[in-house]
């Protein structure tokens, strides 16, 4: 009896503490937030990204699945909606690299993922969106290629409204930051090459 009691008590312990989380817009500045806070997504920005995503042009295939996970605790302070996913990329038939089958060999381990984050970012953002309209929102995530994990990418996911059927969105690949080379003549871009992709849902 006492150990139910006890359980009771954790678990209303619990529950009271994340009743207590304050839970804030996923664009909101961190600055001067308290420990414990959520950034969410509020609006569902980030649900018209979640799918699987296919762009082709001639012999090459790139290829993006994206799942949205909420409240990712940081490990330190925070708790984050985020968006995840992995990636295939073709060139005239041959695979030149496949991410993809680590999400349903390990579709719960978000650490290990080669894409990922969250960041809101307007047209004022880097890179530039010169066509998008003032109050447009994007989505910046971390692109990562796991045979040169030293260099610093990342990706603008750009959502086309005036597409429903079907559905578009552009990625935009870059390096956001000068890399240290693990060694002379190590290769300094990824494997998939920076630049603009529009994509198609599935």
């Amino acid at each position: 009896m006492k150990n139910i009691l006890c359980l009771i008590t954790c678990i209303i312990g619990l529950t009271s503490c994340r009743a207590q989380t304050p839970i804030v817009s996923r664009d909101s500045q961190i600055q001067g937030k308290s420990e414990g806070t959520y950034f969410k997504d509020l609006n569902n920005e980030f649900d018209k990204f979640v799918g699987i995503w296919v762009y082709s042009n001639g012999g090459t295939t790139f290829t993006i699945q994206l799942l949205k996970k909420e409240m990712v605790y940081d490990g330190s302070e925070y708790y984050f909606d985020e968006l995840f996913g992995e990636y295939n990329y073709s060139q005239n038939g041959t695979e030149i690299i496949n991410t993809l089958p680590s999400l349903s060999q390990s579709p719960n381990n978000f650490d290990i993922r080669n894409i990922g984050g969250g960041h809101i970012i307007t047209n004022e953002n880097y890179p530039e969106c010169n066509d998008c309209s003032s109050n447009e929102r994007r989505v910046m995530l971390y692109f990562n290629d796991p045979e040169r994990e030293y260099l610093t990418t990342k990706m603008v996911l750009r959502y086309d409204t005036n597409s429903s059927n079907p559905e578009k969105m552009t990625v935009t690949i870059f390096e956001s930051s000068s890399s240290m080379l693990p060694y002379e003549g190590a290769p300094d871009e990824n494997r998939v090459p920076y630049g603009e992709y529009e994509m198609i849902k599935q």
